[in-house]
Formats: structure tokens, sequence, C-alpha cells
């Protein structure tokens, strides 16, 4: 079932954020020496566009999709104004407070965890409520704005979302402009958790915040 039938007219546009597939080849500019990838989602377009794409169309709604461990990720800073991110569980990337756009596949529990045992642990906080993925904080109820959906939260932004958008711009170390196309490369980070990601093979640290 798609994402925006649980979505209130003005908020379809996260289903499609969520569903576009990214970090492919841009069809105009990844033969041009430049190599360019789909990182960047229009608003107002529906679509991915890559860096040289945006700057060229003088797309100013669009926002970075970054990764970890191949997986979609967007700054608490760059959609708390639009996209109720609290009850999410988040994480800090190089410096920076993440939310995976999507469901990840679950590590392997340590005793076989069984579906009934997730789901307990669900009700009393520690897992995901939609899919069952373990949180690292009990003041939390999701694992990603996906599952947010499914699980029927609210995404209109309200004070506790902008209240983590002004503690994530205040705890920011290395600032990024808000509009900025230019694709950067990130450095390592020393945190608790270890993940990868395939953009040049660079190894990228988690750290679960509370």
């Amino acid at each position: 079932m798609s994402l925006e039938n649980n979505l209130p007219k003005h908020l379809k546009w996260i289903s499609s954020m969520c569903e576009t597939q990214f970090f492919t080849p841009c069809q105009l500019h990844s033969t041009s020496g430049k190599g360019e990838l789909l990182n960047l989602f229009s608003v107002d377009a529906l679509r991915a566009w890559c860096p040289c794409c945006c700057a060229e169309k003088k797309i100013n709604d669009a926002i970075q999709i970054r990764r970890s461990s191949y997986h979609n990720v967007v700054r608490v800073q760059d959609v708390a104004k639009a996209v109720n991110v609290a009850g999410i569980q988040t994480y800090i990337i190089n410096s920076a407070r993440v939310v995976f756009l999507n469901e990840r596949p679950h590590p392997r529990g340590k005793n076989g965890e069984s579906k009934r045992t997730l789901a307990l642990v669900a009700a009393n906080g520690g897992a995901c409520k939609h899919c069952l993925r373990t949180l690292q904080a009990d003041s939390v109820s999701f694992c990603s704005i996906a599952c947010k959906i499914r699980g029927g939260g609210e995404m209109t932004p309200n004070a506790e979302s902008l209240r983590l958008l002004e503690e994530s711009v205040m705890n920011q170390h290395v600032a990024v402009p808000r509009n900025s196309y230019k694709s950067t490369k990130d450095k390592d980070t020393n945190t608790t958790t270890t993940t990868t990601t395939n953009d040049d093979a660079a190894k990228h640290v988690l750290q679960p915040f509370i």
C-alpha cells in the first residue's frame, strides 16, 4: 500500500520522497565528466534531481538526500519545518542529526527473537511500532519516516518537531548551506555504531541521539 494513503493532501509529497530511487546516474550530467547522481528531491516536482539540474533549473525547494549503509537519510534541520519527525529515532552522522526515510532490514536477534517477542518490546517502547525494529531510545516510537506514516503517526509539524529542529541547528558543528547543491564528501567521525556508505566506499559512523 502506498504511503500517500496515510497522508493528508498537503503532505503527500513525503510519500514520493520516501519511494523515489536516489543515487542513480543523472541522464543529463552523468556522462559530462561530472558523474552526477540524483541526490536531491524537489517537493514541487515530486522527483529526484542532480546538483547540476538544480542549478540549471534554479530549483530552490530541493531536499538533499544522504546515505548511510546504503540507506537514504535526511537531516532533521532540512525537513523538520515541513515534516513532523518527532518520535522517530535520530542518529548523528558527521555532526548532523538525521532520520532514515524507510524501514531497514532487521539485524539478527541475539537469541532468535520472535515477532511475538518483538511486539512485546514495541508495546513497551523498545521497538518500532510498525516494523518492530529495535530502537535505541525509549522516548521514540518509530525507526523511520515511512514507518511513522504507516504506523499512523502525526506528520504535520508541531511544537515538538520544531523543538527538534532548533536543537539540531544548535548542535550542528559543521554548517552546510540550506540550498547548497555542491557535492561534498563527508569525513569519518568517532561514534558508537559503525556503518558504511556506497559513496566512494567512504565510512560513516552512526550515533543514536536520545
